[in-house]
């Protein structure tokens, strides 16, 4: 197991603000930004911008750019999820063929769905006709209702072993190595002459995305990626000057720290449509945290050891909760030892007692049996005693009787 302080270490983030001429306006933000990392400070890691179209017959693109960021997230994750991420040329094969069907295919269901529950109402035709001026645009709208919810969608995927770019119509997607050389992973699309774009509600919109696969390993420069929607762009005047924003952001978090950053970030993008294009501007951060941003490191030191201190306080409180459970679980085994003792010593005291007495009824009953057998001998003795008497004092006086008596002679009469 890698431990955790050899890990590559890697943030994301980003802002979405209202451009300056939706605020005048009191239009909504067009613009939606979304990210997963399922592992803090750790890859994959998914970020997703998407813009949403701003014509008149595209007046629900607010919805069609959160349906575009949530259905690519979710198509990336399933993405990530492939078992057979270990043959990078199958991923990229599936990444080029595949992912861009089901990125639009789970959009364009999403809206349909959407729009089955909530059809357009009187007053978003109303609006429409009013903008337009022609009326020209309702029947455009009715004949390809996915035009409401037109959007862009911009993605980007790192994983350990590659990093997956994804692209359909306008917007950024900047790469800024260590030394904050500011580079591009596709080139300017020539389809996207001036406030035209590919959209996700094209027919066969799939095959409009651009993918690009690229196998990295450890000893990558890559320091930064930034994925932004066009009205960042449109607010310098030439490519080279808004190319420095991948340099300035890099300094500005190596100097202040990512999550200070984060936290002005929406300001400078307000300020940048203020002063510049008017549209809404998102901007999303990916970045790998390296050597030179000591100040993230340094907080990630602090927090890693404010953890182990709450762990080891932690620790210490159950120990200690755990010896006083084993003295009282003691003192309680004893006493109930004691208690099942002297349970014990007087169910015995009980059965001695018991067995006592009962003895000592034995005792009585055989004496009272001998002295009962003592006297029926003696009254048997006596009786036979008496009869032995009584047979010889018969005896007796038969025999006298006998001697006695004088036999009278024959013929004479005997007087009695």
């Amino acid at each position: 197991m890698v431990e955790e302080k050899n890990q590559v270490k890697w943030r994301v983030g980003g802002e979405t603000a209202k451009g300056a001429t939706h605020v005048r306006h009191k239009l909504p933000n067009q613009d939606y930004i979304d990210w997963w990392q399922p592992s803090r400070m750790a890859l994959p890691i998914v970020l997703v911008v998407s813009d949403g179209h701003g014509s008149a017959k595209s007046f629900r693109s607010d919805l069609g750019s959160r349906f575009a960021v949530e259905k690519a997230i979710d198509a990336l994750k399933t993405f990530v999820d492939r078992p057979d991420d270990d043959n990078l040329a199958a991923v990229k094969n599936y990444a080029e063929e595949q992912l861009p069907k089901e990125l639009v295919t789970q959009w364009k269901q999403t809206v349909e769905e959407h729009l089955g529950k909530q059809p357009f109402k009187d007053e978003e035709w109303q609006q429409l006709t009013e903008k337009d001026g022609t009326g020209a645009a309702r029947p455009v709208v009715e004949k390809n209702p996915l035009l409401a919810y037109g959007a862009t969608v911009l993605a980007v995927l790192v994983t350990e072993s590659f990093i997956l770019y994804l692209q359909l119509g306008d917007g950024d997607i900047l790469c800024v190595d260590s030394s904050g050389e500011t580079t591009r992973p596709f080139p300017q699309d020539q389809k996207l002459i001036a406030n035209e774009t590919t959209s996700l509600c094209m027919e066969d919109a799939w095959r409009e995305i651009r993918i690009r696969f690229v196998p990295h390993s450890d000893e990558d420069s890559l320091s930064m990626i930034l994925v932004s929607t066009d009205g960042y762009a449109n607010s310098f005047t030439t490519e080279e000057d808004f190319c420095k924003i991948g340099r300035d952001y890099l300094a500005m978090i190596r100097d202040e720290g990512f999550d200070a950053i984060e936290r002005q970030l929406k300001r400078f993008l307000i300020e940048t449509s203020d002063q510049g294009s008017g549209d809404d501007i998102t901007l999303g951060i990916i970045k790998r945290i390296d050597e030179k941003d000591t100040t993230d490191i340094l907080k990630e030191m602090n927090r890693r050891l404010n953890e182990s201190e709450a762990a080891h306080e932690k620790t210490e409180n159950e120990l200690e909760k755990f010896k006083k459970r084993q003295e009282t679980d003691s003192k309680l085994n004893l006493q109930q030892l004691n208690n099942f003792r002297q349970q014990q010593q007087t169910e015995i005291t009980d059965l001695q007692t018991q067995i006592a007495d009962i003895e000592n009824k034995l005792v009585t009953q055989k004496q009272a049996f001998k002295q009962r057998i003592d006297s029926l001998a003696n009254a048997l003795i006596a009786t036979i005693i008496f009869i032995i008497i009584s047979i010889i004092s018969a005896l007796t006086l038969w025999f006298w009787s006998a001697r006695t008596q004088t036999p009278s002679p024959p013929g004479s009469t005997q007087i009695r």
